[in-house]
């Protein structure tokens, strides 16, 4: 599930791209509700592979860091999104990997 506003920024990436060109940009997303749906048992919670591809391109940009944060055990955020070059954040910042 993407939402509109991750449609609107890559439909407007060269702009982005060339404002932010000398910049560093930390991006902090959240596992549950942000990047997949809050479903009514956590195990449920599935990427969505069109969203796995959305993190897969802003970390191809050097510029881009992208975090992502849970209240869940870093291990089971880590291989849920299972991307390589991501920091993860689990047990509300207990554990940091990336």
């Amino acid at each position: 599930m993407l939402s509109k506003k991750a449609n609107h920024f890559f439909n407007h990436w060269p702009v982005i791209k060339e404002t932010f060109k000398d910049k560093d940009i930390l991006l902090f997303l959240d596992y549950d509700g942000t990047l997949t749906p809050i479903v009514e048992r956590p195990e449920s919670a599935v990427l969505s592979t069109e969203t796995k591809k959305v993190l897969e391109t802003l970390i191809e940009h050097e510029s881009f860091k992208v975090f992502i944060v849970s209240g869940r055990a870093m291990a089971d955020v880590k291989m849920r999104v299972g991307i390589n070059n991501i920091v993860y954040i689990g047990n509300h910042g207990l554990e940091i990997e990336g």
